[in-house]
């Protein structure tokens, strides 16, 4: 069910990056506010108890990540238009290009996340 897939996921990030770490969770990819909050409360409850039982440092920062592969990291600039057919992202604006806009929106939540702090 959610807690042993939840239990599982924790575990292969705590194996993948060690036990001092920040998870940092999208919310636009659970539509319904219950269920936001039962994956939420869920995780933030294992993660507890396994920081509990195996003496970890981590923490859990609920970022929303609506727009972020649209925004521009360089400038702000938000526009469909900045993300082609092929997942590449060119700023309308500024022109900055990379490409992969899946990593621009993992810049632009770290930065959301940064910015929280």
């Amino acid at each position: 069910g959610l807690e042993n897939q939840i239990t599982k996921t924790i575990n292969e990030l705590i194996r993948h990056y060690g036990n001092n770490v920040i998870y940092v969770i999208g919310r636009t990819s659970i539509r319904s506010e219950s269920t936001f909050k039962t994956v939420h409360k869920t995780f933030v409850r294992i993660l507890n108890q396994l920081i509990r039982e195996n003496d970890l440092i981590a923490s859990v920062a609920m970022i929303n990540e609506h727009f972020t592969s649209i925004t521009c990291p360089k400038c702000n600039y938000s526009s469909s238009l900045n993300r082609t057919s092929t997942n590449e992202f060119e700023c309308e604006k500024c022109h900055f290009k990379h490409d992969n806009d899946d990593e621009v929106a993992s810049c632009n939540i770290a930065k959301k996340y940064l910015t929280s702090i």
